[in-house]
């Protein structure tokens, strides 16, 4: 099974595609990670990635799909992943479509999610990137969401609730 859970930055996407990863016992998928980890090495990739994620900019569509491709290869992938951001908009599809199964989005607003972000502190968490990023980054999912709704399954769930609340409310649209 391949899980897209979605929202913007500060949604709890991470913690909740982790735990449903964990629970279902499949791969899980965090772009923002594989991201990091090529940024750190000095290569001519590595310093694109990077040079884009310290402008707060997104990562070409054809390096992430890449990247993502290369990851979902590895044998912890092979019964399916939960992601939490990939594909993150419809161009990168294009270049890598993961055959999703089921979409969750978790609604947020921005301000409650840029309040989530400044707590936890990450180097990449300044207030003028979030800002730019949920600007630039919202309409993408939505527009990623529309094109899935009526191809699979696309749960909307209140991401405002308590990280458990969210959990279970994910698990009961599996049974």
């Amino acid at each position: 099974m391949n899980i897209l859970v979605t929202g913007l930055m500060g949604s709890g996407k991470s913690t909740q595609a982790k735990l449903l990863a964990d629970k279902l016992n499949l791969c899980f998928l965090r772009t923002g990670d594989v991201l990091r980890e090529i940024a750190k090495k000095d290569t001519p990739k590595g310093r694109e990635v990077k040079e884009s994620l310290d402008k707060g900019l997104m990562v070409d569509d054809a390096i992430v799909a890449n990247l993502i491709k290369e990851r979902l290869s590895q044998d912890d992938a092979k019964n399916g992943f939960v992601s939490d951001s990939y594909p993150r908009h419809l161009v990168q599809i294009d270049y890598f479509d993961p055959n999703l199964d089921v979409i969750f989005f978790l609604n947020i607003s921005p301000d409650r999610a840029k309040e989530r972000l400044l707590a936890r502190g990450r180097e990449d968490d300044r207030e003028e990137l979030i800002d730019f990023r949920h600007q630039t980054q919202g309409e993408k999912i939505i527009e990623l969401v529309d094109f899935y709704k009526g191809k699979i399954p696309v749960h909307y769930i209140n991401g405002e609730q308590e990280v458990e609340k969210v959990h279970q409310e994910i698990l009961s649209y599996l049974k």
